[in-house]
């Protein structure tokens, strides 16, 4: 999971694992820097990404 926490909190990610009974492996990072997503990419085998949430205007 990787998440700038821009709009969330970190205490989501201590719910989530309650929730799921997983692990849960978290990154705060931008998913617009590049390179970090990278290094997530070559560290890990990722079938499939879902992208929840984005920033908004009203």
């Amino acid at each position: 999971m990787a998440d700038n926490l821009s709009n969330s909190k970190i205490e989501t990610i201590t719910k989530i694992k309650k929730i799921s009974g997983k692990d849960v492996i978290f990154y705060e990072v931008d998913v617009t820097e590049e390179v970090a997503v990278e290094e997530i990419f070559k560290n890990h085998k990722i079938d499939g990404i879902i992208h929840f949430a984005g920033l908004k205007a009203a």
